[in-house]
């Protein structure tokens, strides 16, 4: 088993020569359905069949995001193994993460302190940051990462950053002891927003978003 472990890579077309002739070709990247992947699995992966003799594996990669490509080779019976490893790591740290926001959000909703609402979008904005980033999101929540959902790392950290900015000044009482940086904070909580709704209408496209 082939396997990329950078789930935002965009498209990948794997070919694979076998003693100088075409023996199989197959596409990869979260641009297309999931369940159209030929491997099911958290990252891009695909089973060669390797007889004896030279092979060559060809790989062309398009993708909006950054360009890293981690290839490693498995046998097929510890590839099963390193999946499931990887699917228990990520269960434990997203349980964590949802214990949290529903205690950020009965706490908020109880107390009905706005400090509440802005550490959930800070910990949403993160917690969808890592959906999308490990792969986890295409393979539980959403079949296809196209339309809207494409743009749904940068938009998941504009989130991070607009809650968070502000969770800091009141989390840490900077109002009084620091006031140029609460006004930096509430700038960049501003801006934040502003590109989160800019990307969420269509106006500015993943690269954009990923800049600001």
């Amino acid at each position: 088993v082939m396997e990329i472990d950078y789930a935002p890579l965009n498209r990948v077309d794997v070919h694979l020569v076998t003693q100088g002739r075409p023996a199989g070709t197959w596409r990869l990247g979260n641009d297309q359905p999931f369940d159209q992947r030929p491997l099911q699995s958290r990252g891009h992966a695909v089973a060669l069949e390797l007889p004896t003799g030279p092979h060559e594996l060809w790989l062309r990669v398009h993708t909006s995001s950054s360009m890293l490509v981690p290839i490693r080779f498995y046998r097929a019976d510890a590839f099963v193994v390193h999946e499931a490893r990887g699917q228990i790591v990520q269960g434990l740290m997203f349980g964590m993460a949802l214990a949290l926001l529903v205690y950020t959000l009965v706490n908020g909703l109880g107390l009905r302190d706005p400090l509440f609402a802005q550490y959930g979008a800070m910990l949403l904005g993160v917690g969808v940051f890592l959906l999308g980033y490990t792969g986890i999101g295409q393979q539980y929540l959403w079949n296809e990462q196209t339309g809207l959902l494409a743009n749904l790392s940068p938009m998941s950290i504009l989130l991070a950053l607009a809650g968070g900015s502000l969770f800091a000044i009141n989390a840490l009482g900077l109002a009084h002891l620091h006031p140029h940086t609460t006004r930096a904070l509430q700038v960049m909580s501003a801006v934040a927003t502003l590109g989160l709704v800019a990307t969420a209408a269509g106006l500015m496209d993943y690269r954009q978003a990923q800049t600001l």
